[in-house]
């Protein structure tokens, strides 16, 4: 992953590696730390007003007749330009200027702002046209490894994979640990070296924006037909950002949220033939014997023989907003989740005579029906929240 930056941005010491660039003899004065700072274009001229027209990132060359005649206006003039998010200063010596004054390098080095002098006259054109062919180079070299990566998470849903199969895939193209969160709160994670713990201490940092916080850059996926339901982040904890990881972040995101999709209507499906179960149970027309129950009730889960059952009809108050029959199922595997942690057996299902959730809990005591109940009742509202 080392050479992910250097393939990603056109860096100033790229650019004074240029063969039209080296043929003005260029010598660094100041910033000399600052070079792998990244060009985004190239601009050229001898305004006085110069930083209000730049918009950052630039690589500026000049002939220092904008510069003036006194200390003062000179240091404001070169602390202006880096206020304004210059990345570099270029003077070509010549009949403008036959020297760069003291005091100009020095408010560039107080403002580590890379300041470059072209000792020799060089076509500016020459300059402009080859900086501007590497940079467009390099930004159509990161667009195709774009592609290529879409067409990797695209053969892995292809093939079956789910969220946190697209996840760990993309930890490993930007080399960096990855996590999917809604509402701030981390729902899958790709931790790649790190622990998961490491990983959800740092992404608590990151949301709190606390002080020693990792550097994150954010997009936001569509579930379930909201376009801000989450948002999947790359978190520098092994290496620091560059752009290709937001192109791989974009590439990922339709794949997730097809991949959460295809999840959603198994998880809609499975829910419904639970249901089926449920609706069974109490059709008085045609009931379900004890047998047909027992075998019908393993096959989706429920292999316990519990001698005292637990039953339940769940739906929202007046009031509360509506869930559709995607949602109950939703909220139905978070409830199956957390008995399932308990060890307790359950079947879960969207019942088709209505909107809503149905339950069966198997039991050891009957005494723990009423604490079962409120634990299910608070499990199940969690779940709502998660899922509205």
């Amino acid at each position: 992953m080392d050479s992910v930056q250097s393939d990603a941005v056109l860096t100033i010491a790229d650019a004074l590696a240029l063969p039209a660039v080296r043929a003005g003899v260029p010598e660094v004065l100041a910033g000399e730390a600052q070079l792998g700072r990244p060009i985004r274009w190239v601009h050229s001229g001898e305004f006085p007003d110069m930083p209000a027209v730049l918009k950052g990132g630039e690589l500026l060359l000049t002939h220092g007749m904008s510069l003036s005649t006194r200390d003062d206006r000179r240091c404001r003039y070169v602390a202006d330009l880096a206020r304004a998010g210059l990345a570099g200063l270029v003077i070509e010596l010549g009949s403008g200027m036959r020297r760069v004054p003291t005091s100009v390098v020095a408010e560039a080095r107080r403002h580590d702002l890379p300041l470059v002098i072209l000792n020799r006259p060089i076509p500016w054109v020459e300059v402009t046209e080859a900086v501007h062919r590497a940079i467009v180079h390099r930004q159509a070299l990161l667009l195709e490894r774009g592609q290529k990566l879409h067409d990797r998470f695209a053969a892995l849903v292809a093939a079956g994979a789910g969220v946190a199969e697209i996840l760990r895939a993309l930890a490993d193209a930007v080399g960096n640990p990855v996590v999917l969160s809604h509402d701030g709160e981390l729902v899958y994670s790709a931790a790649r070296e790190e622990d998961h713990a490491a990983l959800s201490a740092a992404w608590e940092a990151t949301i709190r924006r606390l002080p020693h916080a990792p550097v994150a850059v954010g997009v936001p996926v569509a579930v379930t037909g909201d376009p801000n339901w989450g948002v999947v982040s790359v978190l520098s904890l092994e290496r620091p950002l560059d752009p290709f990881d937001r192109v791989a972040l974009e590439r990922a995101v339709p794949l997730l949220a097809l991949a959460f999709r295809r999840a959603h209507e198994s998880e809609t499906l499975a829910a419904r033939d639970r249901g089926d179960f449920l609706d069974a149970l109490v059709d008085a027309d045609a009931p379900l014997d004890e047998s047909q129950a027992y075998f019908r009730a393993a096959a989706i889960g429920f292999a316990d023989r519990a001698s005292w059952l637990l039953p339940a009809a769940v739906d929202l108050a007046p009031g509360g907003g509506r869930l559709d029959e995607q949602g109950w199922a939703l909220v139905g595997r978070d409830v199956r989740g957390e008995l399932a942690s308990r060890k307790t057996s359950a079947v879960v299902g969207t019942l088709s005579r209505a909107s809503r959730l149905g339950l069966v809990v198997g039991l050891a005591d009957p005494e723990q029906r009423a604490a079962a109940a409120d634990a299910i009742a608070e499990s199940i509202r969690r779940a709502v929240r998660r899922v509205r």
